[in-house]
């Protein structure tokens, strides 16, 4: 009778004190404290987004931020990467003092003309004419461009974080 009461005695707090451990969080698992920062991580990245995203808008006239540029964005590192790579080489041309359209090829004439159009506030990109090219043009993407930067960064990083630990296929 008193094995059985001992016995009976030992199960109970064995697992009152699992329950305890449980409870407390004394027995996270690595996995879990994994999850956890991971989740916080995120929370992070998607505060800092929201703030790089606002400094970004603030160059912007109010019906001419192209938010929908970036979701789209967030789907694919490579496209991130590709964003990346163009503004930079676009920021190091307009880095120049002295630069001229001959040393810009056609796609960055192009993305240089949309920044402006969508800068000023018009729809329709302007034509290669020198005008566009004044040095307070230049001022005003080169400033957007180094805003958006860290924002590009923003997104891969929080891409990457939401697919570790996946497979991807590329």
């Amino acid at each position: 009778m008193i094995l059985k009461f001992n016995k009976a005695t030992t199960l109970i707090g064995i697992i009152l004190v699992n329950m305890l451990a449980i409870s407390c969080g004394c027995g996270e698992t690595p996995k879990e404290k994994e999850r956890k920062k991971r989740a916080e991580e995120e929370k992070q990245l998607a505060e800092e987004e929201k703030q790089l995203m606002n400094k970004l808008k603030n160059h912007f006239k109010p019906n001419f931020w192209d938010n929908i540029k970036y979701q789209n964005l967030k789907s694919n590192v490579s496209d991130i990467e590709n964003q990346i790579k163009n503004s930079k080489s676009l920021l190091e041309i307009l880095e120049k003092k002295e630069f001229g359209k001959s040393e810009m090829n056609t796609k960055l004439v192009e993305d240089y003309g949309l920044w402006i159009a969508r800068l000023q506030g018009t729809t329709i990109p302007f034509e290669n004419s020198i005008s566009i090219f004044s040095s307070e043009n230049i001022d005003k993407v080169k400033q957007a461009i180094s805003d958006e930067l860290p924002l590009l960064e923003n997104l891969k990083k929080q891409l990457e974080l939401k697919n570790k630990g996946k497979k991807i296929w590329r």
